[in-house]
């Protein structure tokens, strides 16, 4: 699939005009490129993967696509002259990816977000490449402070529901250990019992999921519409195909298109979160704090 590479003469004369234009971003993971946008360095965007599309504002839509994380258009990919080119894992997924990338002077930028932590780098990362450092500090420092505050308030570790977060229904995919969720669960005050299942995202069973004995199940369905009710059959199916005793675990649906998405916002799933755990500050007249 990978074209020949470009003449060294051509390469030279394109990469002399990328500088001269300041950072040309593609970027192949949407959470990179709505992290871009949310430190103000979405104007060094110059293509995305066909995941972002749904994803954009109105006024980046017209950003040209150049394939997603397994397939690139590598004609259109030099023919938008970046500097930069975001993946994420290996780029081996791309038969001479690395190659292209070093002969046409484009800087390969391998992001991770398996941890909080590891996404606040990459927030950083993302700040340099785009010229846009300082507003990626403040941002950082902002979102670890909130994170701090929110911590204060979460129970105690022996009274925080154990959940199961399901991910994939045909075959089931709970959340494990070692991600990003997992993150999400613990720091709105839930106990992920999927962990016990391994690392990333495992596949298990009717049977395994009583086994968990769960108290409450989260199905995360980004972009479906919401929960109709608690009736909804997207929610009672798991009660009885797994026929669970009572008292019954609640179900919810997470539904916002984000909700699976590492970045600077999960400040929002996180809060919804809390309010399907139990586990929102209140103030002192019993509102929830806002």
């Amino acid at each position: 699939m990978l074209l020949l590479m470009l003449p060294a003469a051509c390469r030279h004369s394109q990469s002399t005009q990328a500088v001269k234009a300041g950072p040309r971003i593609v970027s192949t993971v949407p959470a990179a490129t709505q992290i871009l946008m949310q430190i103000g360095g979405g104007a060094t965007l110059v293509g995305v993967s066909r995941f972002d599309k749904p994803l954009l504002p109105s006024s980046y839509r017209s950003l040209p696509v150049v394939g997603d994380y397994f397939n690139l258009d590598d004609e259109l990919l030099l023919n938008l002259r970046p500097t930069v080119l975001i993946i994420q894992k290996s780029p081996l997924r791309l038969a001479g990816l690395p190659a292209l990338a070093l002969q046409n002077h484009i800087r390969l930028v391998n992001v991770s977000f398996n941890r909080i932590q590891t996404m606040e780098q990459t927030v950083l990362l993302l700040g340099k490449l785009a010229n846009r450092a300082v507003a990626a500090r403040l941002a950082v420092a902002q979102f670890k402070a909130k994170l701090a505050r929110d911590a204060a308030e979460l129970p105690p570790r022996a009274d925080r529901p154990r959940v199961v977060c399901l991910v994939g229904t045909a075959p089931m995919r709970a959340v494990g250990a070692d991600n990003f969720i997992n993150s999400m669960i613990r720091l709105a005050g839930g106990r992920n019992v999927g962990a016990q299942l391994g690392s990333g995202f495992p596949v298990l069973t009717h049977e395994t999921l009583l086994e968990l004995k769960p108290r409450i199940i989260v199905l995360a369905l980004p972009g479906a519409p919401p929960a109709r009710g608690k009736g909804d059959p997207r929610m009672t199916v798991f009660l009885r195909q797994a026929a669970f005793t009572r008292p019954l675990p609640r179900v919810f649906l997470l539904t916002d298109r984000q909700c699976e998405m590492p970045t600077l916002k999960i400040a929002h799933t996180i809060k919804q979160l809390r309010g399907f755990f139990g586990t929102q500050r209140h103030l002192p007249d019993g509102s929830i704090m806002r």
